[in-house]
């Protein structure tokens, strides 16, 4: 009896250190790809300093991965280098450049977790562009990139601006004028990539058919009114209705002098109703802006 007693109580220790093995195991594990060991480890790699990190299960494999902006001052210029770590493995994936600190990474949920890279402009001259990063087998993997925009969110939907300048008097080509113009982008899943929203072109006659036409026409014209007084002469009005119920008005006014000056308002239209909660900005908009930026690019 005490023989049985005794191999019963061995075999209990034995399970239990089995037990507590893997359970160290089990936290090793989890330590391994926690933010602290991320701290860590980037110190390893490099001697700038984390500027922004995001700790993330970006694969859904139950490990957490960082993508990591790591950053350092020298000589009055921000040296940046973008990295990403996972518990099997790193990988630099922008060597050293020089930007601004408007230079960031940020989240970007869609059925999975993706991180959006932003390269701000330094100078006028300079090239801002933007990646869109997923992680797959332990990796960092590109999926979109594209020059000349940085990529941002609004309540978890992406928008851009595009910046243009346009003479604002024909006799003195010099003065110029900077404006930047908002779109709204869309996020095509199945390719991962950003698109345009389709656009259709409205005449006067179909946009004067939308409800509460009339209202946003006069609250433009009290806008341009209230900005140029009793020097305009002519105003010329162009509609694009895009795929996200939304409405862009290209404004051109003319003054006295044979000034043109270019302006935009963007609203929503939602059940054929126009909304009139409107800002009249600079600058037209283009019917897509991808598109625009790829035939400047090529």
């Amino acid at each position: 009896m005490k023989k049985i007693l005794t191999i019963m109580t061995i075999s209990i220790i034995v399970l239990v250190g089995c037990d507590t093995s893997e359970n160290i195991t089990t936290k090793k594990e989890k330590i391994k790809t926690s933010t602290d060991y991320y701290k860590d480890e980037i110190k390893k790699l490099t001697d700038k300093d984390i500027y922004k990190m995001i700790v993330e299960d970006y694969d859904n494999d139950g490990e957490k991965e960082a993508f990591i902006l790591a950053n350092k001052e020298e000589k009055k210029e921000n040296k940046f280098e973008l990295w990403f770590l996972s518990g099997k493995n790193s990988q630099k994936l922008s060597d050293e450049f020089v930007a601004t600190e408007d230079t960031t990474i940020e989240l970007f949920i869609k059925n999975k977790n993706y991180i959006i890279f932003n390269v701000a402009q330094l100078r006028q001259n300079d090239s801002m562009y933007t990646e869109i990063y997923k992680v797959k087998e332990n990796k960092a993997v590109k999926v979109f990139e594209q020059n000349k925009i940085n990529l941002f969110l609004e309540n978890e939907e992406l928008y851009a601006y595009d910046y243009s300048y346009s003479v604002l008097q024909p006799e003195f080509n010099e003065w110029m004028s900077l404006s930047q113009q908002k779109y709204h982008i869309k996020w095509n899943g199945k390719k991962e990539m950003c698109q345009d929203y389709d656009v259709k072109t409205l005449s006067e006659e179909k946009f004067s058919k939308i409800s509460k036409a009339d209202d946003v026409k006069n609250l433009i014209k009290k806008q341009i009114k209230k900005r140029y007084g009793k020097k305009t002469t002519n105003i010329e009005y162009k509609y694009f209705e895009r795929e996200d119920k939304s409405v862009d008005i290209n404004i051109i006014v003319t003054t006295k002098d044979g000034s043109k000056y270019k302006h935009y308002v963007s609203t929503s239209v939602i059940n054929n109703t126009l909304g009139t909660n409107i800002i009249m900005s600079e600058g037209n908009k283009e019917k897509y802006l991808f598109k625009s930026l790829n035939e400047l690019t090529n």
